[in-house]
């Protein structure tokens, strides 16, 4: 078991799926009721309504759509490259104080070599130099990075990556400190060409002299060493062992709920008890860090407990950081920054004039009631026809339209249950109404999806016809759901010898009601049964249940859902148990400019849910992620094409069930001046257009 997987459980983080992960940094996440809100009522305070936050703000853990603004208000700005209105890259005026020099290789790499503006520094007012820039990858795509329980892929393109962030080299020639103000990137030549080239050296810094203080980079600018003359002293070394125990006790903790689990009737004995093996295996590995610690590399020493420092407490409340705002709380639901003094400005040199910023946890059933008494700035995502009527009515609120770059969903694990078999999947398709949840949940400000894709999406629009063409439909249709469930394993009565009777089952499934009890079952006995898990508060699953569960009795599928928070969800989504309690979770998702389904569906990821949280390991479906991207970015034309036909193969294997793509409408109160959000471009991105009158 490995080492950084488990951590991740142990550290209880909660995901946000990068990039284009499907996972789950949607609007249709409900928090916990609270409806605590501080009038908006002066011009330095902005508030924004969110669902449930994390209180999570370093990426490679798992950060809701809510806490996602915070950390871009508190680290976005300093990105050599960063994405537009539009979602496209461009280069950073501020950070950069001249073009890159771009170098073809002859053995097929490009080098990028960066020129950095002198003056840019740290919210603590320390200089930001190349150091910081080169640090940020190495940190990253460090094991020491990994055993903390982090999950990132920084500098996945750039020469040197699987050796650096496998613990074989010490040394990642990818990326090369020059001097204070300069830096190197080489792009592997095995990576190219990549659609999204770009994306691979579109690196931020990392702050050196908070991460890991007594750290500098290495001769050879690629790799990390001691500052000159430093020893390690007693005080490091108790430091570390105090940082391996909170480890310790995290696992040990993990593991009593896991014996806890074993008492249940219904356990996954086995699964459970290599969870608790593999947990004891990360133990013995802690107990050896610990024992080795006047032996070890003294900067394998110092990196792995500035690591340790940062999962445990400097995410939760950063204190150096480098974007526009600076953090300072996150109680009661709530996280509160202020402005950086040292900022200089983003992309375009722009800095926000909004003093205070506060994301805040509200009731999602009453946000635009808040918006529109004035109790809250801004309501971003929102979907439901009747609080869009609302704002419509009132002249206290205004409106921001704009189609959506993601979908809603239901997600299923497909490597474990009943949903790792395509036809159950796609059974549970046939026994949706979609239509309905666009019509009920969105008022007709939406259509029914058909694959992974937003409105938004460019290719969408030159493909989505033959893509409509070329798909299942999926469709309310009892007689297809009792076909595709005949060719699973789940055609037999409990006898597991008997076939299961569909005309038999529709008429008890109509007779019984609740009481029914005709399942279909395999030949080894074992029910057909999904346990889904959604959110509360939340109009999407409210929908599931009313259709799912009696639906399912139809076709003799027990379909169970189960309410809760959003991080239970996430937990189980993105952190599966041995157990896999849930195998089905209504969810959304928001894609970036960098469309890139590798780390969602690719098998290279297959066992880190993190990243690909279905449980994907499909040889076709890999070819085709591949075939997208491993194209020239001016090759946009063969980009939709390849495109469409990985869509209709994703389309049959179904590791989501689309429900709808839509309209967003940010609504905020009159007073909120400037903001002009699009699909990639949401309001912590808009921040220095923003002002508030009054």
């Amino acid at each position: 078991m490995k080492l950084f997987k488990k951590l991740v459980a142990l550290l209880i983080v909660a995901l946000l799926l990068i990039g284009c992960s499907t996972a789950n940094n949607g609007n249709n996440n409900p928090n916990d009721g609270n409806n605590d809100v501080t009038p908006t009522g002066n011009g330095d305070t902005l508030v924004v309504a969110a669902a449930e936050l994390n209180g999570d703000y370093v990426a490679g853990f798992t950060n809701t759509t809510y806490d996602v603004w915070v950390r871009n208000l508190i680290n976005r700005g300093y990105e050599v490259y960063d994405t537009d209105e539009g979602g496209q890259f461009k280069l950073n005026q501020t950070s950069n104080a001249k073009d890159p020099e771009i170098t073809e290789n002859e053995d097929g790499s490009k080098t990028f070599h960066f020129f950095l503006n002198p003056d840019l520094t740290w919210s603590d007012g320390e200089p930001i130099t190349a150091k910081d820039y080169v640090f940020s990858v190495l940190f990253a795509d460090s094991v020491e990075w990994l055993n903390a329980g982090a999950g990132v892929a920084a500098g996945d393109g750039l020469v040197g990556y699987a050796a650096y962030h496998a613990g074989e080299s010490a040394s990642f020639p990818g990326i090369k400190y020059i001097n204070d103000t300069e830096f190197e990137a080489t792009i592997d030549a095995e990576m190219l060409p990549y659609f999204y080239e770009t994306a691979y050296v579109a690196i931020g810094p990392t702050p050196l002299h908070r991460y890991a203080p007594n750290l500098t980079i290495g001769e050879d600018g690629s790799s990390l060493t001691t500052v000159e003359g430093y020893e390690l002293t007693d005080a490091d070394k108790t430091e570390f062992v105090s940082r391996v125990d909170d480890e310790i006790a995290a696992a040990e903790e993990a593991i009593a709920a896991l014996e806890a689990e074993l008492a249940e009737e219904d356990a996954d004995v086995a699964g459970i008890e290599k969870e608790i093996a593999g947990l004891k295996e990360d133990i013995v590995l802690f107990e050896e860090q610990k024992s080795g610690v006047d032996t070890a590399d003294v900067s394998k020493i110092l990196l792995q407990s500035g690591a340790y420092d940062v999962a445990q407490t400097y995410r939760y409340a950063p204190d150096v950081t480098s974007g526009a705002y600076k953090f300072v709380s996150f109680e009661n639901n709530a996280a509160t920054v202020e402005l950086n003094p040292e900022f200089k400005g983003d992309m375009y040199g722009k800095i926000p004039t909004v003093k205070r910023v506060v994301v805040r946890s509200v009731n999602q059933t009453l946000d635009v009631d808040l918006a529109i008494n004035g109790e809250v700035d801004i309501v971003q995502g929102v979907i439901e026809d009747d609080k869009i009527q609302k704002a419509v009515a009132s002249d206290k609120v205004g409106i921001q339209v704009y189609s959506r770059n993601g979908y809603g969903l239901i997600a299923f694990h497909i490597d474990a249950g009943a949903t790792q078999y395509k036809e159950v999947r796609q059974a549970v398709a046939y026994l949706l109404n979609r239509a309905q949840f666009v019509s009920d949940i969105l008022g007709g400000y939406g259509v029914i999806g058909q694959g992974e894709y937003g409105l938004a999406q460019w290719m969408y629009t030159e493909k989505g016809t033959e893509l409509e063409a070329a798909v299942h439909n999926y469709a309310l249709d009892y007689d297809k759901a009792n076909e595709l469930l005949d060719q699973s394993p789940f055609k037999f009565e409990a006898d597991g010898t008997t076939p299961w009777d569909a005309a038999k089952g529709a008429e008890l499934a109509e007779s019984e009601g609740e009481n029914f009890t005709y399942y279909r079952h395999d030949a080894e006995g074992n029910e057909l049964v999904i346990n889904h898990f959604g959110t509360v508060e939340n109009s999407v699953t409210d929908l599931i249940n009313i259709q799912l569960p009696p639906n399912g009795r139809v076709v003799g599928l027990k379909y169970s859902v189960t309410m809760g928070d959003f991080g239970t969800l996430i937990q189980h989504y993105s952190q599966p148990g041995a157990s896999r309690e849930y195998t089905a979770f209504n969810l959304a998702t928001n894609f970036t400019a960098v469309y890139d389904p590798y780390y969602s569906y690719h098998s290279d990821f297959y066992g880190n849910y993190n990243y690909n949280s279905n449980g994907v390991n499909d040889p076709e479906i890999d070819a085709l992620i591949e075939a997208m991207r491993n194209l020239d970015s001016s090759e946009t034309e063969q980009y939709a094409e390849n495109w469409l036909e990985y869509q209709v193969y994703w389309n049959d294997l179904l590791p989501n069930i689309p429900l709808y793509s839509n309209e967003y409408r940010d609504i905020y109160n009159v007073r909120v001046q400037g903001l002009e959000s699009t699909p990639v471009w949401d309001w912590s991105k808009d921040i220095a257009d923003i002002t508030l009158a009054g």
